[in-house]
């Protein structure tokens, strides 16, 4: 017996569940925009969001009175259309909270203040006046052996910035 129109539709529509994409942390989030190349809708969950609640389809969110009106719109449709679920965002109307970029500045001010720590970086601030840390980069243990000219390179490159502003 033919298939109908509907039901041919209905089966083109379906999607095997174990080729869906699963977005359940923040984290899967942000690695999901970042290579989809979203980085305003990036910059508005980063900065005018806080998650109370996150699972795969499912948000719970507080927002910023400054966000974008059709910002839990353009996070739905995307995250649809990427994963290919419908999404359920609900909204806490409550204070704003932590959001992910106050998340990130906190861990960043963390690691600065750790590297400060070093002993080279420490010998390094002291003899500098004024010196600061303004970017870290992580590198694997494999990259930093097979280079070893890595950290000399970003020293020296620090210290040509600080003679540089002198």
């Amino acid at each position: 017996m033919p298939k109908s129109k509907t039901e041919e539709r209905i089966e083109s529509e379906l999607v095997d569940e174990s080729e869906r994409l699963s977005i359940s942390t923040t984290a899967d989030l942000i690695d999901l925009m970042t290579a989809k190349k979203q980085p305003l809708l990036m910059f508005a969950v980063k900065n005018d969001m806080s998650f109370k609640d996150f699972s795969d389809g499912h948000m719970r969110v507080a927002i910023s009175e400054n966000a974008e009106k059709d910002l839990i719109l353009r996070l739905r449709t995307f995250l649809e259309k990427e994963t290919g679920r419908a999404w359920v965002i609900d909204i806490d109307y409550e204070p704003l909270g932590e959001t992910l970029a106050f998340q990130e500045s906190q861990r960043l001010n963390k690691d600065k203040k750790n590297i400060s720590e070093y002993p080279l970086v420490k010998a390094i601030l002291s003899e500098f006046n004024g010196a600061k840390i303004e970017t870290i980069i992580r590198k694997s243990v494999a990259e930093t052996e097979n280079d070893d000219e890595a950290v000399d390179f970003a020293v020296s490159d620090t210290i040509n910035e600080i003679d540089d502003e002198e």
